[in-house]
Order: C-alpha cells, then sequence, then structure tokens
C-alpha cells in the first residue's frame, strides 16, 4: 500500500457553507495551542477535509499567521496517515478546523506535538461514537 504524504486539494475545506456549518454544528478538542472542531462528514468522497486558522486578534501582521498557519498544515501532512487509517477502520468521514489559539509564535516541534495529542484525542472521540 502506497502512503500518501501530500495533502490533496480535496482534503482542503475551503467552502464558506461548509465551515459555518462546521463551527455552528461541530464537537470541539483541545489541546493547549490547538483547537480542533470536527463533525461527520456526508458530503464528500473523501475520509477528510480540513482547514487552519490563525487568530487575527493575537497576530496582527500576515506574515506571522501565515507562518504559523504553514507550521500547522506541515505537522499535520506529517501526522495525517495515522488518522486516516482510524478513519477507513472506523468507516468514518470527517471535516474539521484547525485552530492556533496560543497568544505567541511557537516552533514546529511544540505544535506538531499538541497536533499528534489533539489528534490522538480526536481519534478517541470518532472511536467512542
Amino acid at each position: 500500500m502506497e502512503t500518501n504524504f501530500g495533502i490533496s486539494i480535496h482534503e482542503k475545506l475551503k467552502s464558506k457553507k461548509q465551515i459555518t456549518e462546521l463551527f455552528n454544528t461541530g464537537k470541539h478538542v483541545f489541546i493547549n495551542s490547538i483547537h480542533i472542531v470536527w463533525q461527520y462528514s456526508l458530503l464528500n468522497e473523501d475520509n477528510l477535509k480540513f482547514g487552519v486558522s490563525v487568530g487575527k486578534r493575537n497576530f496582527k501582521r500576515a506574515v506571522k499567521r501565515n507562518v504559523l498557519k504553514r507550521r500547522m498544515r506541515e505537522a499535520f501532512r506529517m501526522n495525517k496517515s495515522d488518522l486516516i487509517q482510524h478513519l477507513l477502520f472506523t468507516n468514518r468521514k470527517i471535516e474539521f478546523m484547525i485552530i492556533f489559539k496560543a497568544k505567541e509564535e511557537l516552533s514546529f516541534q511544540i505544535i506538531e506535538v499538541d497536533l499528534q495529542k489533539a489528534i490522538a484525542k480526536l481519534k478517541n472521540q470518532i472511536h467512542t461514537m
């Protein structure tokens, strides 16, 4: 079985309607600097759709927000295979947003560790439903 470490265009959550619905009806996972809002997906053929967000309140400059979003996407890209395997095993499809909640800029290593913990907690919540 070939492992795909890239992020395809089909995995990106871009629809404003879907994002609004996600925030209105989604469940939440909190780990240190990472907040994940998620819900089951019925609209797409893929196992997951995701997006990343960094608030303007804590990071006024777009350059800082973009750096943090790139770090979060990269951390997710490196750790998504475990989540995809779990989704295939449980026959689930989800949509989620990864939101950066820390007030200061964090290194890639810290973001990756927090995201790994958040994914583990997300898998646990999916499994118990």
